[in-house]
Formats: structure tokens, C-alpha cells, sequence
């Protein structure tokens, strides 16, 4: 029996203030700018690349981790955060912590995931 993706259920495409981004899942041997990443994002380009072998090389929390960490880089990049060391520190830290976080305590997530779905629903109601 094959082993689950890390990424099932994962959407593809992301929005984040008014950029778009889509997640792309690449080789570091067809992509050499991968080498010595799990993960890079591109503005211009719209893309969050992703080494593949998280996909089922690696435990979820890996995968998720960053995941995360590069759409924190994103949301900085929109909220005018700089992209230097400094800011490469915090996003990693802030990936990890909000992760573990969110693992351990599952009341809230639940919670605020039932909070962004009636948020969605109003701004719907709004357009």
C-alpha cells in the first residue's frame, strides 16, 4: 500500500493580501537553486517551491513546517517585513512556534479554524 502524500487535501494555489502564489514541487536536480533548501519562494514569479522528497521522504511536520516558514515569508514580504538574516531567523522560529503551537493545543485550532470559516462567509456575504 503507497504511502500518503504529505500534501493531500494541500491547495494549490494560495492568496496572500494581493499576491498569488502557487506551490510547485521540484527536484533540487531540475531546480540547482534548490540545493541546500527545502523550500524557496519567488514573488514575481507567483511560486512556492517545494523539494519533493518532503512529500513522502520526510515526516508531516517537516513537510508543514515549510510550508509554513515560506508563506511567512510571504506575508512579511506584503506587510513590508525586510528580507534579510534577521528577518530569516524570525520566520523560521515563527513557522516552528505557530506549528507547535497549533499541535498542541487542537481546542483553538479547531476554534479558529470554525472563526476563519464564518470570517469567510461574511466577506462573502459581503461581494
Amino acid at each position: 500500500m503507497a504511502t500518503p502524500s504529505n500534501r493531500a487535501g494541500m491547495p494549490t494555489r494560495i492568496q496572500v493580501g494581493n499576491r498569488t502564489l502557487r506551490f510547485r514541487f521540484v527536484s533540487p536536480k531540475t531546480r540547482p537553486e534548490m540545493h541546500g533548501y527545502n523550500g524557496l519562494t519567488y514573488l514575481d514569479e507567483g511560486e512556492i517551491l517545494i523539494d519533493r522528497s518532503l512529500l513522502h521522504d520526510k515526516p508531516l511536520d517537516s513537510f508543514v513546517e515549510v510550508v509554513v516558514h515560506e508563506i511567512f515569508h510571504v506575508i512579511h514580504y506584503v506587510h513590508g517585513v525586510d528580507d534579510d538574516s534577521k528577518e530569516e531567523q524570525f520566520t523560521d522560529a515563527q513557522a516552528k512556534g505557530w506549528l507547535a503551537f497549533l499541535l498542541h493545543n487542537p481546542r483553538f485550532a479547531q476554534w479558529l479554524d470554525g472563526r476563519l470559516t464564518a470570517i469567510r462567509k461574511a466577506r462573502k456575504a459581503i461581494t
